[in-house]
């Protein structure tokens, strides 16, 4: 009867047959999964919630100790601070019907004792080898000093590190290293250890000599007249040698700039070997002609002229972009690969289509290459860096002539969803579908991420939140009734229309975004889509449905408007040869789906809109109903020109015109409205 009842909400056409082996294995293959993910989740949520709360407390309690035991110090009265009580948390979890959430520490605290017991033994084991007769006696007839470091015993001799001897992270409990590179492994007192201190000190007694004579002949050619008068003669300069544990080294920098190394001549003292750069040098004689070799081919010039030649590369890769051409060539304009100079700046000319200068980006030579922008009589208009790419919605504009706000809920007959595409729970896109279940029409309105509604982006609700709060108060900004919403990350939208075959997807015009770089055959170049139909898999979709420089959030909007049509599309006509893409498709949206509608209802709905078309489409945007501003300058009432280029702004945020939110809502109820005539 249960089946009856259920099955006799539907109509089943005889050319729906499909449909309908379609939505029950949806049905079928959702209940398994929703239920299984949401037993694990509900696992895993719990215990990490448990485990942050425990680290959160103990750090509160150690800054809290922190911070009293400073006032005691400074003669200031102790303050009582609100302590977090483990034993009166665990009680209201207990009142809540789950255990303690402190519990985790007492396995965390047996864990450290035996872990700091472990190492008591192991410092003990390695005190009673160093400490044998056998051990300490090789150390005391090589004459070699023992000096205790945080990570075991280094043996030394005149300032000079021969064998450090400590925990070893392998499979022996100790090991024993020498200066040079030698290793033993070892786990007790052995002749093996004590042969090896012994032949160590005699080896690098005779390694440190050769290193003092090195060291003598290395200053007494690098003072030689030859390698002086060559280094002046090209600018360098030699500066005061470094002496680490590993090396001897000469910094060479030039006379114009002291603070940037362009050379390193020394000796290694591990190896014994002269190094001139990254080339080794055996003896004394090779060490000159080495470093004349190196100078000769070091590359004198500055760090802003690297800088300026890099800058210039870029600006010549960006003019063979094939984007960022397409982009000029909708603006009349071409950009010059080869650049003119002067002595201050290097310019890369734009030109029309008649071949006339219209302006230029010049790079200034002296202050690390920045980038200015320049008209066609070479008057420099700004920074690169001061200009905002999308100057829309700077100012506030005229309040249109909206009518008064309408009241009272939606028609009986219709319906309106959320639907969101989310990444790490942060919402890129933001649709509401009203249908109009009258008409078996449906309404899109894309909302702008960046809408701040009550102190607040609405973009940040979800992950902070939840989606029930998110949905309540996407209902009290627009004014629609909205029940059920569906939140699909970005990898299911990958998977769904790899799973369908792709999408086609048209654009109206050429679709650039410099800073959207995609690897295409081995090489980094611009995101470009040209104008005209393209068909597109699933990350190709991706990066259509996100790109928004040059075409803002807005023209996003618009795009992924197409992409949930164009999908829609491809599931009404999944047949009864496609259930292994339902199957396909029913996993992944398990796996990346945040929803409160049922499976039942889920089938129900399959079937009721399936048919329905899309009325109409409307991008909320600040060429209708909005102004952008910023968070500090809204909490702070300030204007963009009332502050300075260095003052923090904040977060950019759309607001309705005039902060009316009451035209705001009117406005949506209008495009509904009209939507229905």
């Amino acid at each position: 009867m249960i089946g009856k009842s259920f099955l006799s909400r539907f109509t089943f056409p005889r050319g729906r047959l499909a449909l309908g082996a379609v939505g029950l294995l949806v049905l079928l293959m959702y209940l398994v999964f929703s239920v299984r993910g949401l037993r694990n989740s509900l696992r895993e949520e719990v215990r990490d919630t448990r485990v942050a709360l425990d680290r959160l407390g103990e750090t509160v309690s150690l800054l809290t100790q922190d911070s009293e035991d400073l006032r005691e110090a400074l003669g200031l009265p102790v303050r009582v601070y609100p302590r977090l009580e483990r034993e009166e948390a665990a009680a209201e979890g207990a009142r809540a019907g789950e255990k303690g959430g402190s519990d985790i520490l007492f396995y965390h605290a047996v864990e450290n004792l035996l872990s700091h017991n472990r190492r008591l033994e192991q410092e003990k084991r390695f005190q009673d080898i160093m400490e044998s007769p056998q051990i300490s006696g090789a150390v005391g007839k090589s004459g070699l000093r023992t000096v205790k470091t945080g990570e075991g015993t280094l043996l030394e001799r005149d300032g000079n590190p021969y064998i450090s001897i400590g925990f070893s992270g392998g499979s022996g409990a100790f090991e024993a290293r020498s200066f040079t590179g030698g290793t033993l492994r070892f786990d007790a007192p052995s002749p093996e250890l004590a042969a090896f201190i012994t032949d160590e000190s005699r080896r690098l007694d005779a390694h440190f000599a050769l290193l003092r004579r090195k060291t003598l002949a290395l200053q007494e050619i690098l003072r030689s007249p030859g390698v002086r008068d060559r280094l002046a003669g090209s600018g360098f300069v030699l500066e005061p040698p470094v002496q680490t544990r590993d090396a001897l080294s000469y910094p060479v920098t030039m006379k114009v700039e002291r603070d940037v190394v362009k050379l390193k001549v020394g000796l290694d003292r591990r190896t014994g070997r002269f190094f001139v750069g990254s080339r080794s040098v055996d003896d004394e004689a090779g060490l000159e002609p080495a470093l004349a070799d190196a100078l000769a081919a070091v590359d004198t010039r500055t760090v802003e002229e690297l800088r300026v030649e890099e800058v210039a590369r870029q600006i010549q890769e960006l003019s063979e972009d094939e984007g960022f051409r397409a982009y000029l060539k909708s603006k009349n304009l071409r950009l010059s690969p080869r650049p003119r100079e002067d002595t201050d700046y290097l310019y890369f000319d734009f030109f029309s289509p008649s071949g006339e200068k219209a302006g230029a980006l010049g790079i200034q030579r002296k202050v690390q290459g920045e980038i200015y922008l320049f008209d066609a009589d070479d008057v420099a208009l700004g920074a690169l860096k001061t200009f905002g790419l999308a100057e829309e919605g700077k100012k506030k504009r005229e309040n249109p002539r909206i009518a008064p706000a309408v009241s009272g809920k939606a028609p009986a007959s219709s319906r309106t969803f959320l639907v969101v595409g989310a990444h790490e729970k942060m919402t890129d896109a933001i649709m509401l579908a009203t249908v109009n279940e009258k008409r078996n029409d449906i309404s899109l309105l894309s909302l702008p991420r960046d809408l701040f509604f009550r102190g607040r982006k609405i973009n940040t609700l979800y992950v902070r939140h939840g989606p029930e709060l998110f949905v309540r108060e996407l209902a009290a900004m627009t004014g629609l009734p909205i029940e059920k919403y569906i939140i699909i990350d970005m990898y299911a939208f990958i998977d769904v229309i790899n799973i369908l075959g792709g999408l086609d997807i048209t654009l109206k015009e050429d679709l650039v975004d410099p800073t959207y770089r995609i690897r295409v055959g081995g090489h980094w170049t611009t995101l470009f889509y040209p104008a005209g139909t393209h068909h597109l898999n699933g990350i190709e979709a991706l990066r259509v449905a996100r790109s928004r420089h040059f075409t803002s959030d807005f023209g996003r909007a618009r795009r992924q408007q197409d992409m949930v049509m164009a999908i829609k599309d491809k599931l009404v006509g999944l047949g009864l040869k496609d259930l292994g893409k339902a199957y396909e498709l029913m996993k992944s949206l398990v796996r990346y789906v945040d929803t409160n509608i049922s499976p039942l209802e889920m089938v129900d709905y399959f079937f009721r809109y399936s048919d329905a078309e899309f009325s109409s489409r409307t991008v909320i945007d600040t060429d209708n109903l909005l102004y952008h501003s910023y968070t500090n300058l809204r909490h702070l009432n300030l204007k963009e020109e009332e502050v300075d280029e260095d003052f923090d702004k904040g977060a950019y945020i759309l607001l309705p015109l005039e902060d009316d939110w009451e035209s705001f809502r009117a406005h949506i109820r209008r495009l509904l409205d009209r939507a229905a005539v």
